[in-house]
């Protein structure tokens, strides 16, 4: 018998299924790489072609296996600027902690929610319990893409601190011009930026909004866009690194943050993983393709495997025929 609490229907969340995702990188065999124009990912092939019409590209089949999905199809546009309706509270920023299960913490960076025996439990920041920043911030952004066939609202993530920052400001600031509960037409682009922290230079990009309208033009009842902006007309932004929360990073900034270009630290860890198979006796190609598809291609797991090999704590033993790796803890 299922013994799941009855929710009154009346506070039951609604909300719009999801049409698809507005991606800011690509996966490759190795890591995740920026792209400097969107990407688009959906189950509706007619929506993409809509899209490819609007913004260029060609449209072709798709699958992740940790997709909801299986069977899907996806185009990546030739535009950095895409118009989107902004609905209201279709925003949301969150601290949270992933593994191979799924989320197993979101925090507001004061109380965090993890999973209980029968339900989610609210326990204090775990985080500043520990001192160490374990969760990265999440922004989840859900628009509606004119000019396609409505299926639902498309949604943007970022697990970078520039979104995290400005997304939610803007967001806020454009809806404030709007009437309530009505959608704001806006612009959302990808921005190139660059940031120089200890003296290493990261490419990266981030997404954002603006609007073709002054605020008086807002504030008057408008904000409809006087022009479509041309593709590819976004300056790289050079800034400064973000100030960040005062506690030390426990995972390697070298993930895919903001959909960070990380072609140098890629082959640095696959040289660094061929030097690590040629020492045990192992096939470099199948060991640097085992140790991506055990990682699913997350750099910070990669250096940690090869910092660990490296001292000898660990050794790969052999390549099973599924292409993993088998280790022997010393």
């Amino acid at each position: 018998m299922n013994s799941r609490a009855i929710v009154p229907l009346s506070q039951l969340e609604r909300r719009a299924p999801e049409a698809g995702r507005i991606r800011l990188g690509e996966k490759t065999a190795k890591a995740m790489r920026a792209i400097e124009t969107f990407r688009f990912t959906s189950p509706h092939r007619s929506a993409l072609e809509q899209l490819a019409d609007l913004y260029g590209g060609s449209v072709v089949a798709w699958s992740d296996p940790k997709a909801r999905v299986a069977n899907q199809f996806e185009l990546k546009s030739d535009t950095s600027t895409i118009e989107v309706f902004l609905p209201a509270n279709g925003l949301d920023v969150a601290y949270e902690l992933w593994s191979g299960g799924g989320c197993t913490r979101r925090c507001d960076g004061e109380t965090c929610e993890v999973p209980g025996n029968d339900s989610m439990e609210m326990v204090p920041c775990i985080c500043a319990k520990k001192g160490v920043a374990e969760c990265r911030p999440y922004t989840r952004m859900n628009v509606v893409l004119p000019g396609v066939d409505f299926y639902g609202t498309w949604r943007l993530e970022s697990k970078g601190w520039n979104a995290a920052k400005e997304l939610p400001g803007m967001y806020d600031m454009i809806a404030q011009f709007a009437q309530r509960g009505e959608m704001v037409r806006a612009y959302c682009h990808l921005e190139k930026r660059k940031s120089v922290q200890n003296g290493k230079t990261k490419n990266f990009v981030t997404p954002t909004l603006s609007m073709s309208a002054t605020p008086d033009e807002l504030l008057a009842g408008g904000g409809q866009p006087r022009a479509a902006i041309s593709p590819g007309t976004q300056p790289a932004i050079e800034q400064n690194a973000d100030t960040r929360p005062q506690i030390p990073m426990a995972n390697s900034d070298d993930d895919v943050i903001e959909a960070e270009i990380v072609e140098e630290k890629d082959l640095v860890l696959e040289s660094r993983c061929r030097d690590i198979a040629d020492a045990h006796g192992l096939d470099g190609q199948k060991f640097v393709d085992a140790v991506w598809a055990d990682t699913d291609g997350d750099l910070s797991k990669i250096e940690i495997m090869v910092k660990r090999a490296t001292e000898g704590k660990v050794v790969p033993k052999s390549i099973t025929p599924q292409g993993t790796v088998q280790w022997l803890t010393t």
